[in-house]
């Protein structure tokens, strides 16, 4: 058997429309979505179409498996039937959004003017999803979360 490398490509987004246009793609992607979301601010960079695309992926019923940060759990109001959150401590916080579809690893840098790197490549894809996996399974669910968070309320009271 040959072992052949597939080749991997890289875009740089730095504009608005480029960014947009990658991000919606993702809104009639053949696969489900994972995405590492543990940098709350991603809401707050792409405010001017982050309800849009939102809408997008559920009209078109999405499957997204999302990992926020636990400290977004109060913010998170973007529930829909195929969106499920888990979450990871704050120390587990990446530097950067990264969003798994396809054969594609999109790297959304947070910064006043965003800077987005599209990778299309069929086994870092598959890295990245194997990684997402594990910690995936290592996060809580809100419900966990919530009866930690109660547990330590009525262990202080005594």
């Amino acid at each position: 058997m040959i072992n052949v490398k597939i080749p991997i490509e890289a875009i740089v987004l730095k504009y608005k429309n480029e960014i947009r246009k990658a991000l919606f793609e993702i809104t009639t992607s053949k696969t489900q979505v994972w995405i590492f979301n543990t940098n709350p601010s991603f809401k707050k960079t792409f405010s001017e179409y982050y309800a849009e695309w939102l809408q997008k992926l559920k009209q078109n019923n999405k499957k997204i498996l999302n990992i926020l940060n636990n400290e977004s759990i109060e913010k998170e109001d973007n529930k829909f039937e195929n969106y499920k959150v888990r979450y990871l401590s704050s120390q587990f916080a990446f530097p950067s959004n990264i969003i798994i579809y396809e054969d594609k690893v999109l790297l959304v840098m947070k910064e006043e003017n965003p800077i987005v790197i599209l990778i299309n490549g069929k086994e870092l894809s598959e890295s990245y999803r194997n990684y997402f996996t594990i910690l995936w399974e290592s996060a809580k669910t809100e419900e966990d979360i919530k009866k930690i968070q109660n547990k330590r309320i009525n262990t202080k009271k005594y």
